[in-house]
């Protein structure tokens, strides 16, 4: 997809003349997420929406943030004493009037929202216009994620993640899963963030 991001310049005081954000129930934002492209509801502990004054303060973009399902990634980032401190931002989601712009607006003012300052995040490959967004705000790229295997249905659609399907061996089969980007940002001042890149067991390569 095709970016602005080198054609205008990012101002935060032109959006915020136009967008507001703020924290949203878990309600309001799964049905919104319902026009995502991973169908599957995320876990959430907190969730922002982006409004708009333009349209009667619309709500036009949904971001969201849980636990990790991993303890072993939130201790992997930067070390067991940080392993609470990580928060993964696991679903973005705006309507196509939303520009570029304003969706920087809207990350980094849920970088202010919420409490945590270990931000991890990963993308689908493909996927280069959220790539391109998370490096234009400050997201440090560490790759992609390791080979996995998946269950999926037989038409190839996720299968549901509880324990039955791991037996229903003739509606589902074990397949690779897509090995993604994975993303970290430090939610901090300078001199706690270079603290926090010092920890950081993952290292920081060209996309």
């Amino acid at each position: 997809m095709t970016s602005n991001f080198d054609v205008v310049p990012w101002m935060r005081d032109e959006q915020s003349e136009r967008y507001f954000v703020e924290q949203i129930g878990r309600k309001d934002a799964l049905e919104k997420l319902v026009n995502h492209p991973i169908k599957r509801n995320p876990q959430v502990v907190r969730a922002f929406g982006l409004f708009d004054r333009h349209r009667q303060n619309r709500l036009v973009g949904v971001i969201t943030y849980g636990n990790s399902a991993s303890p072993t990634l939130c201790k992997g980032l930067c070390g067991e004493e940080e392993r609470l401190n990580v928060a993964e931002l696991n679903r973005m989601w705006a309507e196509t009037s939303v520009s570029n712009n304003a969706l920087a607006y809207f990350l980094t003012e849920t970088f202010r929202l919420q409490e945590k300052e270990i931000v991890v995040t990963f993308v689908p490959p493909g996927d280069e216009r959220t790539s391109r967004l998370f490096r234009l705000v400050g997201f440090y790229y560490t790759g992609l994620t390791k080979l996995r295997t998946q269950r999926v249905n037989k038409d190839g659609s996720p299968s549901p993640h509880h324990r039955t399907n791991c037996y229903m061996t003739t509606t589902t089969a074990i397949v690779p899963a897509p090995r993604k980007h994975r993303f970290v940002y430090f939610n901090a001042g300078p001199d706690r963030k270079h603290e926090l890149f010092e920890k950081l067991n993952y290292e920081v390569v060209p996309y």
